[in-house]
């Protein structure tokens, strides 16, 4: 297995926290306000966690090295 469950999981969590700020409109960080486009920060981080994971532990990157 490439990605590791608990990419899994952290990817699905910042995914979902960011898509609930957005759509509240409010962006909180530890209780304090934060400009909105942290929300979208999350969100690419939440998607590009296992797609780096998956590429950084390709079969074909190891064989190179």
């Amino acid at each position: 297995m490439r990605v590791k469950p608990s990419e899994i999981i952290l990817s699905i969590t910042l995914c979902i926290a960011s898509i609930l700020g957005i759509q509240s409109e409010t962006s909180y960080y530890k209780g304090f306000p934060v400009y909105a486009w942290v929300e979208y920060i999350l969100l690419a981080g939440g998607l590009a966690i296992p797609i780096l994971a998956w590429f950084l532990r390709s079969p074909s990157r190891k064989s190179k090295e």
